[in-house]
């Protein structure tokens, strides 16, 4: 068993977080370098590190005996770098100037056989078996001798040089395949040249206090996404999304509380492996989908109590049978409600323990804030008890329409959302995020939003990208804000220490805290008019009637 194998193991078995620390130092300028390969971004390879290794800290325990850290880090940082890659071409205001950069960089090796080898190196090294993979990479990215590869491998000498002749033979099919031809002496000498970047001072110890934290159930990084919720005062539950990211899925908050009379938790499975998403033989599974199940063409499907027994067998098998005991009281529960998104099953996303309102409903469905509906009146405040089926891959405006109906068979008025684009007062966010912890907190990259001090206990935490972070501080002041930042991809953690009441129609506090956030967050904030797009509510007679609360 080679050294990391060793630590590796005594983590899973003991939690010693030395052991850790030992295998992110032996690793870090390893997967730096291959984020750094495929990005092309300082910034964002430290992100795409710092998740890497936070993926093995959840996931080690479930790992295979034998299995190679450094080779199951090095797939693993592909996976994250090729999500990442896909989020910048959905950008394409960022395109252009990833273009540059990519263009422009001064650390981009000037050898033209690099410039040709380097962008399909790690395409070509996740073709490997994990056992070259390691060989390669202990002699052409850790710079090791042939004794030492042959010591870590546990053979002699001459059959580790025979593994590695074998393994860069490979890796040059590979590339020949896609058209770049280079013999295996040249591209041996290219890796051990080119492949490794130096690792930015106080990476490894950043990410081995992350570590330290996740391990003691303060956060969750996960591929992908980031979401963590902790609170005293608000009872928010944790323990279903940490079991469902253990297993690979990535999670995002998609309806966020901070009353503590709301208790939630958030779940958004994605990309999730056959443990959490085949459960089609399961015995219950047929009747649940027949009660939860879209039919073609069908964009929400509202389930109304009394819930079907399966549902709890839903939760059960969701959780491999380790459910928190608050999941399973919601899961029996008529007064809790659930939102499911569909695609060819109904996978589960998010349970509250009391029924939603049409506001928070409206909100957690089609991705909106408060400030984006006008006119809503009593209708924001009314219960609609019941599950929530929503098809993935449908639009806001989709949704809205779909919500209208609902609302009608259960009212008995004709409310209409329709969206106007209007002249409103925003709060533009510029500049370039670069997050600068304030002292005390629980790990690095946490953002706090306070007015004039801090407590022990904050009302809430969450995490994400910048959007869902002004998003979260427009529904504390009110306000739409303007995303006009870069980088728009980089995930982080914030704590909220303040209540609507505390800011709400109070410039000097709003000013305050927009403050506190600008040193925090290297942003700057300003004040403008703006044309958005908002959401007018209708009913028959132009506004919303009185109706009994349900």
């Amino acid at each position: 068993m080679n050294q990391d194998s060793r630590w590796l193991r005594e983590y899973v078995q003991t939690g010693s977080q030395e052991s850790f620390a030992r295998l992110v130092e032996a690793n870090v300028g390893l997967v730096y370098s291959a984020a750094f390969r495929q990005l092309r971004d300082h910034q964002i390879a430290e992100d795409i590190t710092q998740q890497a290794f936070m993926a093995l800290a959840q996931k080690a325990g479930g790992l295979r005996s034998g299995v190679i850290p450094a080779a199951w880090l090095l797939v693993t940082t592909r996976y994250l770098a090729t999500d990442m890659q896909r989020a910048e071409k959905r950008r394409a205001a960022r395109e252009q100037k990833a273009a540059e950069m990519r263009t422009n960089s001064a650390n981009l090796p000037e050898h033209d056989a690099w410039t040709e080898v380097e962008p399909l190196l790690d395409e070509a090294l996740c073709s490997l078996s994990a056992t070259d993979l390691y060989a390669v990479t202990l002699r052409y990215h850790q710079a090791q001798n042939l004794e030492q590869v042959a010591c870590a491998l546990g053979v002699s000498p001459n059959t580790a040089a025979q593994r590695l002749h074998r393994a860069v033979g490979r890796l040059r099919a590979y590339l020949q395949q896609r058209g770049v031809a280079v013999d295996s002496v040249a591209l041996g000498s290219l890796m051990l040249t080119y492949a490794t970047h130096p690792t930015p001072a106080g990476l490894a110890a950043s990410i081995i206090k992350s570590a330290d934290a996740f391990h003691a159930g303060a956060g969750i990084l996960t591929k992908g996404a980031t979401m963590v919720l902790v609170s005293s005062k608000v009872k928010i539950v944790t323990a279903a999304a940490i079991l469902l990211l253990t297993f690979g899925g990535t999670a995002t908050v998609v309806y966020h509380a901070t009353r503590p009379s709301t208790r939630v938790v958030t779940i958004a499975p994605s990309g999730s492996d056959s443990r959490v998403t085949d459960r089609i033989n399961e015995t219950w599974r047929q009747g649940f989908d027949r009660a939860y199940a879209l039919q073609a063409g069908q964009i929400l499907r509202r389930v109304a109590p009394p819930f079907i027994p399966e549902r709890a067998s839903f939760y059960h098998s969701a959780m491999h049978g380790s459910a928190d005991s608050s999941i399973m009281d919601a899961a029996t529960s008529n007064d809790s409600a659930a939102i499911f998104g569909f695609d060819s099953q109904p996978e589960w996303q998010s349970v509250t323990f009391e029924p939603f309102k049409v506001l928070g409903l409206t909100k957690a469905l089609a991705g909106l804030r408060s400030y984006d509906f006008e006119g809503m009146g009593q209708l924001a405040s009314l219960r609609m008890p019941g599950d929530w089926v929503v098809r993935n891959s449908s639009t806001p405006q989709q949704r809205m329409a779909a919500i209208e109906v609902l609302l009608g068979d259960e009212f008995g008025k004709n409310i209409r959302f329709v969206p106007r684009t209007v002249e409103r007062e925003v709060i533009v966010a510029t500049g370039r995020l670069q997050i600068h912890t304030l002292p005390h907190p629980p790990f690095p990259n946490v953002v706090d939003i306070y007015l004039k001090k801090r407590t022990d206990q904050p009302l809430s935490m969450a995490a994400g990208k910048i959007d869902n972070f002004l998003g979260d501080v427009g529904e504390l002041l009110a306000i739409k804000f303007v995303d006009e930042t870069t980088p728009g991809d980089k995930q982080f953690f914030w704590r909220n220490f303040i209540r609507e009441q505390d800011v709400r129609g109070n410039s000097t506090a709003s000013v305050l805290l927009l403050n506190n956030l600008s040193g925090q967050l290297g942003l700057q904030f300003h004040s403008e008019r703006r044309s958005v797009e908002v959401w007018f509510v209708e009913s028959n007679a132009g506004k919303i009637p009185p109706v009994s609360l349900k």
